[in-house]
């Protein structure tokens, strides 16, 4: 859906393209959600949700709205199934004392 979206992002209102950002990035939270359980929380510096996945001794977080902005973008570089699959095989290696948080660039 990205990819055919992408080439249309000059004809996107700003209401448009943050609507997508939202739906898209919540879809993906809500398929880590269903494959690794956890719960939603707010972070703040972001201003969006994040999947967190605690474990006996470890915790992965996942936000994917940084990543879905950028690949609407146009940025090649920003992949949704790259993130997930890194983040989705974090969380089924996790060693203790792991916390590891996926999705977010400075």
């Amino acid at each position: 859906m990205i990819d055919h979206l992408s080439p249309h992002r000059d004809q996107m209102d700003k209401g448009m393209f943050d609507a997508l950002v939202n739906i898209i990035g919540c879809y993906v939270l809500e398929v880590g959600r269903r494959e690794h359980g956890g719960h939603f929380a707010y972070f703040e510096p972001g201003k969006h949700s994040v999947l967190v996945v605690p474990g006996p001794n470890f915790q992965v977080a996942l936000g994917a709205f940084d990543v879905v902005q950028n690949r609407l973008n146009g940025s090649p570089l920003h992949s949704t199934w790259m993130l997930y699959r890194a983040f989705s095989e974090q969380v089924r290696a996790a060693e203790p004392e792991t916390s590891k948080t996926f999705g977010f660039f400075a």
